[in-house]
C-alpha cells in the first residue's frame, strides 16, 4: 500500500498515462481506417495493441480479479502487455513512411509509442515496488473511470460526423473536443441538417460525460485554503498559461502576444475564433492543454470565491461579536 502521496501520483500517472495511450491507439486506428489505404499488416499490429491494451485495462478497473488473486503474477502480465504494445508500435512508427495515414493520424502514432513507454517504465518501477491499481485512492478511480467513460462518446460522434460532414476523422477529433470543451473557434462547424440535429442532441450526452470528468479531475486536485495557497495556485496557473502561451507561440508561428491571447481565450473557453491551431503539434497539444487548464482555471476561481467568502464571514463574526459587546 502506498504510504506517501509520490507514490499513489506514480500510479494515477502510470493509470492515466496508460488510458490515454489507448485513446491515441484508436484514433490512429480509426484514422488509418477510414483514411484509406491498403497496408493491411500494419493496421493487424495496430489492431492488436488496441485489443492487448483493452484486456489490461479490463483486468484493472473493472476488479475482475481479487486482492489476494496471485497478483505479482499479473503485475507481471501488465508490464509484459506493455513491452508488446510498445514492439508492436515502434514496427508501426519505424515504417510510418508507408503507413498510409494522414499527417494529424501519424502524430497520434508516435504519442501512443512515447506513453506507452512511459507507462511501461512506470509499470516497472511499481511493480518492483510491490504497488497495483488497487492502491490508488476512490478519487484517482474515479477520474480514470470517467476518463474511459468520456472517451468513447467523443470517439463515436467523431465517427458519426466523418460521415455526416465529409470531415477527415482527424478533424471531426479536433471538431467534437472543441464542442465538448464549449471553446468553438467556428474553424470547423457543421453544415448539414442532420449534423445539426446530431449536434444538438447527442452532443448534450457528451458535454455530460465531460463535465463529469472535469467535476472528477476538480475534486481530487488540492483546494487552496488560505491566501498563500490561493496566491501559489493563482502563480501556477499564471506560470502554465505562460508556458503555454509560449509553446504555441514557437509551434504555430504568432508572436508571444498572440500566444497569450489564444491560450487565455482557450483556458476560458471563451473561443473567439480568430485564431486556432493550424499546425498538427499545436491541434494535438491544445487537446491535452486546454483540458487541464480548463480544470485548473476553475479550481483558482473555486479557491479564489472561497478564500473570499471565508474573510467576508470572519468579518461580519467579527463586527457582530463588537456589538454584542457593546454597552446598551
Amino acid at each position: 500500500m502506498p504510504t506517501n502521496s509520490f507514490e499513489r501520483r506514480v500510479l494515477f500517472t502510470a493509470a492515466v498515462l496508460d488510458v490515454l495511450s489507448l485513446t491515441h491507439v484508436l484514433r490512429t486506428l480509426a484514422g488509418r481506417l477510414l483514411g484509406g489505404g491498403k497496408s493491411w499488416w500494419r493496421l493487424l499490429l495496430l489492431s492488436a495493441a488496441f485489443a492487448i491494451g483493452s484486456l489490461n485495462l479490463t483486468l484493472q478497473h473493472r476488479k475482475v480479479l481479487r486482492p489476494g488473486l496471485n497478483q505479482p503474477l499479473w503485475r507481471s502480465l501488465w508490464w509484459v502487455e506493455s513491452l508488446i504494445r510498445v514492439t508492436f508500435l515502434s514496427i508501426l512508427v519505424g515504417y510510418k513512411e508507408r503507413f498510409q495515414a494522414p499527417p494529424q493520424t501519424l502524430f497520434a502514432l508516435g504519442e501512443a509509442l512515447a506513453l506507452s513507454v512511459t507507462v511501461a517504465f512506470l509499470r516497472l518501477w511499481t511493480a518492483v515496488r510491490g504497488y497495483t491499481v488497487n492502491d490508488l485512492s476512490v478519487g484517482q478511480r474515479t477520474v480514470i473511470a470517467a476518463q474511459i467513460m468520456v472517451f468513447f462518446p467523443l470517439f463515436v460522434n467523431a465517427v458519426i460526423f466523418h460521415f455526416t460532414e465529409g470531415f477527415a476523422f482527424d478533424t471531426a477529433w479536433n471538431f467534437v473536443n472543441h464542442t465538448a470543451l464549449t471553446v468553438g473557434f467556428g474553424n470547423i462547424r457543421v453544415r448539414t441538417t442532420l449534423g445539426k440535429v446530431i449536434l444538438v442532441t447527442v452532443g448534450n450526452v457528451t458535454l455530460i460525460f465531460v463535465a463529469f470528468f472535469l467535476f472528477a479531475l476538480h475534486n481530487i486536485l488540492p483546494a487552496a485554503r488560505t491566501r498563500r495557497e490561493v496566491l501559489a495556485l493563482a502563480t501556477g496557473l499564471t506560470a502554465y498559461w505562460m508556458l503555454g502561451s509560449l509553446a504555441f507561440s514557437l509551434i504555430e508561428g504568432w508572436d508571444f502576444l498572440d500566444g497569450v491571447y489564444f491560450t487565455w481565450a482557450s483556458l476560458t473557453t471563451v473561443g473567439f475564433g480568430d485564431l486556432h491551431p493550424n499546425t498538427t503539434a499545436g491541434s494535438e497539444l491544445w487537446l491535452v492543454y486546454t483540458y487541464i487548464a480548463v480544470c485548473m482555471f476553475g479550481v483558482c476561481l473555486s479557491s479564489l470565491s472561497q478564500a473570499i467568502h471565508k474573510g467576508n464571514t470572519a468579518q461580519s463574526d467579527l463586527h457582530m461579536n463588537e456589538i454584542a459587546v457593546q454597552p446598551l
